[in-house]
C-alpha cells in the first residue's frame, strides 16, 4: 500500500521528463542558419536562441532596472503649475529654441556651434537639428521647448523642411496669443479663430502654388534649401531631374574635396554574385548580359535537381539565366559553375536583398519588374510547379560583387506603376519611421534608379553640415516635385497680410459664428447679443494674431542678412506690386522672386503654417502643467537633499 502512495509522483515524474524530451527534441535539434536569431512567438516567454548551430529553449530572466516601481517607490515629486506662470513658462521655452532657430534662416543666416557629448562639436545651419539638441535646465521652460521639438520633428517628416520658420511661427503666436490669456480673456474663441486663420491660409497659399516644370524650377528650389550654395543645387537638381520625383538619394562620404554624383540606372539592389567564380568567362569584373532571362524563388535552392526544367531550357536556348534566391546550397552551387565554366550553361547566382520578410516583399517587387512569377510556398507554387513560363527577362542585367542592376523592359512599366501606387499607399498609412524609409527605397528602386551623392569636405565637421544641407535640400525638392513651389524669401506668408484676403477671414469668421451660435431648439439668453459678439471678436483677434505673424519671416530673413526687417516688410506691402513682389537677400535686390530664383515648396509654407497655429493653440488652451520637481542641492556637501534610494534589483 505504501508503494501505492507514491504512484502518483512517479507518474508526475514521468510525466514531466517526457514533456521535456519532447520539448528538448522539438527545439533543440534543429539546425537554422548561423547568425539568425528566432523568437517563439512575439508574447511568449519561450525564446529560441540560435547555440553552435542549434536551438536552445529557455525561459528568459527578466531585471527591475530601474524602469519598475513597486507602489509608486522611486517616482519624483511633481510640480504643479497654474494658469499665467503654466503659460509664461511654456512660451519662455518656445521662445528660447525659437531664438535660437531663428538666426539660420535665409541665405545669409548664421551658423550655430553643436556640443556633442563625445567627439568634436559640429557647426550646424539645419534647424530640426539644433532643436532636438536644445534642453534646458528649467523643467518648466523645457515643457516649452519639448512642444517646438515635437513640431519640428514632424514637420521634418512631412514635409522635409521649413523647421526654423515653424518655430519663428509659433513663438510669435503663441506671444501674442499668451497676451490675450493674461489679460483674461477667453482662450477658446481664441483658439478657434487661429484654426479658422490658419486653414484659410493653407486654402489660399494652394490656390498659389505653381508646379515643377523643369531643371530650373529643380535648381532654384535645391539652392534656396542650401542657402544659396549652386554646387550643391546643381547636384541635386541633376538627380531629380533624371529620376523624378520619387528619386532614391544616398549620401557618402567622397575622398575628394569636391561632390560628386553618379546613377546607378533601373532596378537595383545591395547584392551580387553568389561566387567569385561566375565571374570566369567575362571580360570584366562584372557580369554584363543582354535579354536575360530571370527566376525569382523565396526559398533556398538546395540543389540543382529541384529547378533542373529551368536548367534544361536554359541550356537548350542558350539564353542567360539569372536566379535570384534567398540562398544557394553546395550542391547546386556546384552545379552551376561547373556547367557555366563548361559552356553549357550561362547562369548567375544573385542572393536575395534583406532580410526576413522584408526580404519577400523586395523579391515580390523583383518578381513585378521583370514579370516573373514568385516562387513561395506561401502563394502555392513550389518547384514542383516550375514552368518555363514562369521566368521573367529583363533589357539587361549587371551584376557585380555587391550590386545588381537590372533595366527593365518597357511591357512592365504598366503593373510597376501599380505597385507603386500600392506602397505609396502603404507608406501613408504607416506610422513607423523605418518602415517608410524602408517603402521609400522600395517606391524608388521601382520607380527607376538611384543616385549617390558623395559630399566632399576638408573637415568632419564641415562633411556633416554638409550633410544635413543636403538633407534638408533633397526633401525639399520632394516636397516641391508633389504639391509645387510659391515664391519664397517669406513673400507667400507676406501675402496673407493683403487687405482684401484679411477682410474675407474676418467675414468668413463672423459668418461661421453666427451659424454656430444658431440653435432651433435652445432658447435664447437675454443677453446672447451680446455673448455672439464677444465670440466675433475673440475669434477675430485670434485670426489677427496669425495674420499679423506672417510678417516674421520676411522680417528676420532681412535681419540676418544685415537690414533692417521692418522696412524691407514695409516696402514690399506698400509696393502696390503683383504678388511676388520681395526682397532676395543674397543679391539685396528688390523684385520679382520666382524671376530671380527664390522659391519655397508649397507643402513647406503650408506644413510650417499648420504646425506652428497647433502649436500656439496648445498653449493658450494649456490652464496647467506637471513636471519633474527640481531637486534642492546642499551646497555644503554636494550631495542632494532629495537623494532617492536606488530600487533595482540585481
Amino acid at each position: 500500500m505504501k508503494f501505492l502512495s507514491f504512484l502518483p509522483f512517479f507518474a508526475y515524474s514521468f510525466l514531466v521528463t517526457g514533456l521535456r524530451v519532447v520539448i528538448r527534441r522539438h527545439f533543440i535539434n534543429k539546425k537554422y542558419e548561423p547568425n539568425s536569431v528566432y523568437l517563439h512567438g512575439s508574447n511568449s516567454n519561450l525564446c529560441r536562441c540560435r547555440y553552435n548551430g542549434f536551438i536552445q529553449s529557455s525561459t528568459p530572466s527578466f531585471y527591475n532596472g530601474g524602469y519598475t516601481h513597486l507602489n509608486g517607490l522611486g517616482s519624483k515629486a511633481k510640480e504643479i503649475v497654474l494658469s499665467d506662470e503654466c503659460r509664461n513658462s511654456l512660451l519662455a521655452g518656445v521662445t528660447k529654441v525659437a531664438d535660437t532657430v531663428r538666426v539660420t534662416l535665409g541665405p545669409r543666416g548664421r551658423n550655430i556651434l553643436l556640443e556633442k557629448e563625445y567627439g568634436f562639436p559640429i557647426i550646424v545651419n539645419d534647424g530640426v537639428t539644433i532643436a532636438r539638441n536644445i534642453s534646458l535646465s528649467d523643467s518648466k521652460m523645457n515643457a516649452g521647448a519639448k512642444l517646438i521639438q515635437q513640431i519640428a520633428s514632424t514637420s521634418d517628416e512631412r514635409a522635409g523642411d521649413g523647421t526654423t520658420s515653424t518655430a519663428v511661427l509659433a513663438a510669435e503666436i503663441a506671444k501674442k496669443g499668451v497676451d490675450y490669456v493674461n489679460k483674461g480673456h477667453n482662450p477658446i474663441p481664441l483658439y478657434k479663430g487661429i484654426q479658422k486663420a490658419s486653414k484659410m491660409i493653407i486654402e489660399e497659399m494652394k490656390t498659389l502654388s505653381n508646379p515643377v516644370s523643369g531643371y530650373n524650377d529643380l535648381l532654384n528650389i535645391a539652392t534656396v534649401a542650401t542657402s544659396g550654395n549652386t554646387v550643391m543645387g546643381e547636384v541635386i537638381a541633376k538627380a531629380f531631374d533624371k529620376l523624378g520625383g520619387n528619386a532614391a538619394t544616398i549620401l557618402e562620404e567622397n575622398p575628394a574635396i569636391e561632390d560628386e554624383l553618379d546613377f546607378t540606372e533601373g532596378y537595383t539592389f545591395d547584392r551580387g554574385y553568389a561566387n567569385p567564380y561566375f565571374l570566369l568567362g567575362e571580360e570584366k569584373d562584372s557580369i554584363e548580359w543582354n535579354s536575360p532571362q530571370i527566376l525569382v524563388v523565396e526559398s533556398k535552392i538546395e540543389t540543382a535537381q529541384s529547378i533542373m526544367s529551368i536548367l534544361e531550357h536554359a541550356a537548350r536556348t542558350k539564353s542567360p539565366l539569372m536566379i535570384i534566391a534567398e540562398d544557394f546550397g553546395a550542391e547546386a552551387m556546384q552545379t552551376f559553375i561547373i556547367n557555366k565554366m563548361r559552356g553549357m550553361l550561362k547562369v548567375v547566382a544573385v542572393r536575395a536583398p534583406s532580410f526576413g520578410e522584408r526580404r519577400k516583399d523586395y523579391l515580390q517587387d523583383i518578381a513585378v519588374a521583370t514579370g516573373s512569377t514568385f516562387v513561395s510556398n506561401d502563394v502555392g507554387i513550389s518547384f514542383n510547379d516550375l514552368t518555363v513560363d514562369m521566368l521573367g527577362s529583363a533589357k539587361s542585367i549587371v551584376v557585380k560583387k555587391e550590386r545588381t542592376s537590372i533595366v527593365t523592359l518597357p511591357q512592365f512599366l504598366a503593373p510597376m506603376k501599380t505597385r507603386i501606387a500600392a506602397l505609396q499607399r502603404e507608406k501613408e498609412n504607416s506610422t513607423s519611421q523605418f518602415d517608410k524609409q524602408k517603402l521609400t527605397e522600395r517606391i524608388a528602386a521601382l520607380s527607376g534608379g538611384i543616385a549617390r551623392i558623395r559630399i566632399g569636405a576638408l573637415t568632419e565637421a564641415e562633411l556633416k553640415e554638409k550633410k544635413l544641407r543636403y538633407e534638408d535640400a533633397i526633401n525639399a525638392v520632394r516636397a516641391a516635385m508633389e504639391t509645387g513651389y510659391v515664391p519664397g524669401g517669406g513673400v507667400t506668408y507676406l501675402a496673407m497680410q493683403r487687405p482684401e484676403f484679411v477682410e474675407k477671414v474676418m467675414n468668413n469668421i463672423q459668418s461661421s459664428v453666427n451659424a454656430e451660435m444658431k440653435s432651433p431648439d435652445s432658447e435664447l439668453v437675454e443677453d446672447r447679443d451680446e455673448e455672439v459678439e464677444s465670440e466675433i471678436d475673440l475669434q477675430k483677434a485670434g485670426a489677427k494674431v496669425v495674420l499679423d505673424a506672417m510678417s516674421v519671416i520676411t522680417r528676420q530673413i532681412a535681419d540676418n542678412a544685415g537690414t533692417d526687417g521692418n522696412k524691407v516688410v514695409e516696402r514690399i506691402t506698400k509696393s502696390g506690386k503683383p504678388f511676388g513682389y520681395g526682397w532676395n537677400a543674397k543679391t539685396n535686390c528688390y523684385g520679382d522672386m520666382i524671376k530671380q530664383g527664390v522659391i519655397d515648396p508649397t507643402k513647406v509654407v503650408m506644413s510650417a503654417v499648420e504646425h506652428s497655429t497647433s502649436v500656439a493653440g496648445l498653449i493658450l488652451t494649456t490652464e496647467g502643467m506637471m513636471v519633474d520637481k527640481e531637486e534642492k542641492k546642499n551646497d555644503s556637501s554636494g550631495v542632494d537633499v532629495n537623494d532617492e534610494m536606488d530600487h533595482s534589483f540585481n
